[in-house]
């Protein structure tokens, strides 16, 4: 099976290299209409940050660090592995 698929590309390897060229160009073409759609927002999810809030706040306090760093005052970081040393970022 793959020796005859294998044969017919080398025989026609001028068609196989030109249709390649040619869905490349046209996923180029196609591909740059994605720049319109994009939005430069962030990656900022309140509903996310909830939820990971409420999960922590249910478990113990000895499994649960928290610690707020000085690159963002207002962050939260949490770390549920116990026994383990947390050192700022």
């Amino acid at each position: 099976m793959f020796e005859r698929l294998g044969r017919t590309m080398y025989r026609r390897r001028w068609w196989v290299i030109s249709a390649a060229v040619a869905f490349m160009a046209f996923g180029g073409i196609w591909g740059t209409q994605i720049f319109g759609a994009l939005t430069t927002e962030g990656f900022d999810d309140p509903a996310f940050r909830r939820a990971v809030t409420e999960t922590l706040d249910a478990l113990p306090s000895s499994v649960v660090t928290r610690t707020v760093t000085s690159r963002a005052p207002a962050a939260r970081h949490w770390s549920a592995m116990t026994g383990a040393a947390h050192t700022p970022c």
